[in-house]
C-alpha cells in the first residue's frame, strides 16, 4: 500500500507447511524467519524498479528477529527502510538496563491524544487467545524516541543502529489495558513530526490484517478442498487477488464517497448490481459506498453467484458488518 493507505496489490506470495521439526532443529534458510526476510528482499526488488521512491517492510513483532536488521541494514543503501514492532526486551550489556526498561525511563519528549480504535471480540486461535471487545476511547500517551543499539544475542554479528520509537499510556483508566507500542526502525526521527509519522505508516498495518482476514474467513482460504500442494498454492494465488481487489475497494467506498462508482467496477457488474437493487427496492448506486454495501447484501442472500466475477462468500466477509 502507499504511505496514504491505498492498498495497490500483492507483490508477493509464500507457502509453508508445517512439518513437526522444531525451528531451533532447522537450518537457517528453512526457518520461519527465512518468511520476513524473503519478503524484505521483495522490498529490495520493488526499490529497484521504483527509483525515487521510499520503501518501508513493516512488521510486527514476529519479524523481530536479528537476522533481518543485518539484511536491512545491507538493503538500506537501495532505497529500503525498516519498521518493526519490537518484542524482546534485548540487553544492552553487562550491568546496564535492558532496552525496554531503559526507554521508559527516559523523559518523555511529547505528550499527545491518541484516539485508541474500536476492536471487536475474536475468538481465540491455536497460537492467540481470546480477545475481548474493546471500545473506542482517546489515551493520552508519552511518546519518545532513542537511537539504540541492538546486539547479536549470539555474540556473533555486529550490532545494528536503529531508532526506538517508545509511545506509553502512563496512566490508562481503571480496567483499560495501558497503550504501549515500541517501534524498531532505520526511519530518521528526530522530531514530533518525524514520530507521529512512524506510528501512521505502522498503524497502516491494520488494513493488511484485515486482507488476512478476508483470505481467510471470507474467500475461506484455509478450507479449499485440493488434492495436491500445487493447486492449493494455485488457489489461493487467485484468491489472494480477489481479496486484495475486495480490500481496496471496501476501503475506498469508505474513504472516497464521493468518487464515481464506474472507477470501481466493469458495466457489466454495474447492470448486474443495479438489477439486484431494483429488485430489492434499494437505493439507487449513488456511490461506491452504496455499491459496495448492495455487492454485500447480494453475496450475503447467495444470488447470482459468480455473476460479478467474484466469490459470494469472499464479498460477504469483506463487508457485511463493516460501517
Amino acid at each position: 500500500m502507499n504511505a496514504a493507505g491505498i492498498l495497490l496489490g500483492v507483490p508477493q506470495i509464500q507457502f509453508d507447511a508445517p512439518d513437526g521439526q522444531a525451528e531451533r532443529d532447522k537450518p537457517l534458510q528453512e526457518r520461519e524467519t527465512m518468511h520476513w526476510m524473503r519478503g524484505l528482499r521483495e522490498c529490495g526488488q520493488l526499490a529497484r524498479r521504483l527509483p525515487g521512491a521510499r520503501v518501508v517492510s513493516v512488521t510486527d513483532r514476529e519479524g523481530e528477529v536479528f537476522a533481518l536488521f543485518a539484511e536491512g541494514r545491507r538493503l538500506h543503501s537501495e532505497g529500503v527502510e525498516l519498521l518493526v514492532r519490537a518484542r524482546h526486551a534485548r540487553s544492552r550489556g553487562e550491568g546496564r538496563r535492558k532496552l525496554f526498561e531503559h526507554i521508559r525511563a527516559q523523559q518523555a519528549q511529547v505528550e499527545l491524544q491518541i484516539d485508541v480504535a474500536r476492536s471487536s471480540a475474536r475468538r481465540g486461535t491455536r497460537r492467540e487467545a481470546n480477545k475481548a471487545l474493546r471500545k473506542a476511547r482517546r489515551a493520552k500517551a508519552e511518546l519518545r524516541w532513542k537511537r539504540v543499539e541492538i546486539r547479536d544475542p549470539e555474540g556473533r554479528g555486529q550490532a545494528h543502529r536503529l531508532q526506538l520509537v517508545h509511545v506509553w499510556e502512563r496512566s490508562a483508566p481503571a480496567g483499560k489495558k495501558p497503550l504501549e507500542r515500541r517501534l524498531l526502525t532505520s526511519l530518521e526521527v528526530g522530531c514530533q513530526q518525524d514520530e507521529e509519522r512512524v506510528l501512521d505508516w505502522y498503524g497502516l498495518r491494520w488494513p493488511i490484517e484485515d486482507w488476512h482476514r478476508i483470505l481467510k474467513f471470507g474467500c475461506k482460504a484455509e478450507y479449499l478442498g485440493r488434492r495436491t500442494g500445487e493447486r492449493i498454492e494455485r488457489a489461493v494465488t487467485i484468491e489472494a487477488v480477489i481479496d486484495w481487489r475486495l480490500a481496496a475497494m471496501t476501503l475506498l467506498g469508505r474513504e472516497t464517497p464521493e468518487l464515481a462508482v464506474e472507477a470501481f467496477y466493469t458495466q457489466l457488474q454495474l447492470r448486474v448490481l443495479r438489477h439486484f437493487a431494483q429488485r430489492r427496492r434499494m437505493a439507487e448506486l449513488a456511490n461506491p459506498r452504496l455499491a459496495v454495501r448492495t455487492m454485500a447484501i447480494l453475496a450475503a442472500r447467495g444470488e447470482s453467484r459468480g455473476q460479478l466475477g467474484i466469490h459470494a462468500e469472499a464479498v460477504a466477509g469483506a463487508v457485511i458488518g463493516a460501517p
